[in-house]
This record gives C-alpha cells, structure tokens and sequence, in this order.
C-alpha cells in the first residue's frame, strides 16, 4: 500500500475485550480482534508495558477497523519467553512467570 493511500485511510479505534487468567505457571491472555491477522497484529512489551496495536481490513461504519489495548505487567513474568497466536479471530497469549515466582509445593512432615 502506498503512503498517500494509507494517508487516505480511516479508522475506528476500539479497545478488545480481554480475559487474563493466572496460573501456576504465568499468565494467559485472550484477546478478540475480529478481522485481524498474524501480519497485521503488532504485540510488544518494554519495560513492562504489554502493548497490542492491530489494523484490520474489516469495516464499520465505512470506517477500517483498528485495535489497541495496553497492560502494565509485573516484574515476575518472563516477557522474553511470551507466546502469541491468532486464531478464529482471537489473540491467545500465555507469559510465563520467572523461576522464582512460581509457586513451590512444600512438603509437610
């Protein structure tokens, strides 16, 4: 595409709904971004800020539909082992936790 099309472009921001769920073993993380693909999805984390920019072909309102959503992430995630697909229309993230935030199992005697 080029730039004086892109420029001709508009979009409807919204903000996906998300569930997080914590486990034993970090954080899994569902994103609904209907119309976006693998190539369009821009998922980063610096300084422990998750951020998740996509821009769709989709339309609404004769408006190109775009997705941003930020979270703030604690120290104890191992943001550089982080996992992500899309799938059927949602963005499915696992975030481990670092070794010394697991949880251990001690054994009572």
């Amino acid at each position: 595409m080029t730039k004086e099309i892109e420029k001709k472009l508009e979009y409807v921001t919204f903000t996906p709904p998300v569930d997080i769920v914590e486990k034993s073993d970090g954080l899994d993380i569902f994103l609904d971004v209907p119309g976006a693909c693998q190539e369009c999805l821009d998922v980063n984390i610096e300084d422990n800020v998750l951020s998740i920019k996509a821009e769709t072909n989709t339309k609404y309102n004769d408006k190109f539909i775009k997705y941003e959503r930020a979270f703030s992430l604690s120290d104890d995630l191992a943001a550089d082992k982080t996992s992500a697909k899309v799938e059927d229309g949602q963005l499915k993230m696992h975030i481990p936790k670092n070794e010394e935030a697991k949880i251990k199992r001690i054994t009572v005697t």
